[in-house]
């Protein structure tokens, strides 16, 4: 039997939302910053007045509001990278 692995979607839309497709996983957030752990890895996402929208787990979607500044992939293999952002967002 062949496994279907889930796609990874982002969408930005005019930097005041980012919906996302393919999340195991929200590690933490403030209004600055969120860490969520996807199909891909983790995506560290930075911006001004973050806020959670909507959020499906089951389906593995979330929206996120606010003026989104950057999106950026986290190496899976730098776990020092990781453990930083855990204690950062505890």
């Amino acid at each position: 039997m062949e496994e279907t692995k889930v796609k990874t979607l982002i969408e930005v839309e005019n930097r005041k939302s980012c919906k996302l497709e393919g999340v195991k996983k929200v590690e933490g957030f403030d209004d600055k910053e969120f860490l969520v752990d996807t199909e891909d890895g983790f995506l560290h996402i930075k911006g001004k007045t973050l806020s959670l929208g909507n959020m499906n787990m089951d389906e593995g979607k979330l929206t996120i509001l606010g003026e989104i500044d950057s999106i950026s992939y986290v190496n899976k293999s730098k776990e020092k990278e990781v453990g930083f952002f855990k204690k950062l967002f505890k």
